[in-house]
């Protein structure tokens, strides 16, 4: 199995993106250099190893049809992804420097009702990253903390992006089922 995690780089004052600034077909993406985001509190800067390219939070979002995202241009696309952490912010404790991360894309404070009652993704604060954050058609890309899982061995970082969206939507929605 090919392992396709890179190592860590040090962390440059810009960085390639593939940024949107109008909607239209693919060729709307350009390849720009950007300022690398830093990591504030409860933060975490992930290097991309791996990004997948969804229907409606990528192709229909850049088409400009994307039923209730609003951008502010120049934006970068890119909700799931996985990676190395390059940085940390302050308080965060669960990962390190080095480690592999797959990032859930949705942004949600725990404490708002419908998260707190097992809708998180109804809270009207709800965030995506990709479509109300910068996303991951980056080289780099800050996330929350509580967004990051740690990627175990033998799993490949185009395997990690391809998996933790899906898999948790569907174990989400065999659990409300029943």
């Amino acid at each position: 199995m090919q392992m396709d995690w890179p190592a860590v780089r040090p962390i440059p004052r810009e960085m390639r993106a593939a940024v949107l600034r109008e909607f239209g077909p693919p060729e709307v993406l350009r390849v720009e250099s950007v300022p690398t985001p830093r990591p504030g509190k409860n933060e975490v800067l992930v290097q991309v190893a791996a990004v997948s390219v969804g229907r409606l939070l990528d192709v229909v979002a850049r088409a400009g049809r994307h039923p209730w995202a609003r951008f502010t241009f120049p934006h970068v696309l890119g909700a799931e992804h996985a990676g190395l952490v390059a940085a940390t912010g302050a308080g965060v404790t669960t990962v390190e420097v080095g480690d592999r991360v797959a990032s859930f894309p949705l942004i949600v404070d725990e404490q708002e009702e419908m998260a707190r009652a097992g809708f998180p993704e109804l809270s009207p604060t709800a965030q995506l990253i990709g479509t109300h954050r910068p996303g991951a058609d980056a080289e780099y890309v800050c996330v929350p903390e509580a967004n990051v899982r740690v990627v175990p061995d033998g799993v490949t970082a185009s395997e990690a992006a391809a998996t933790l969206l899906g898999a948790t939507v569907a174990m989400t929605q065999f659990e409300r089922a029943g």
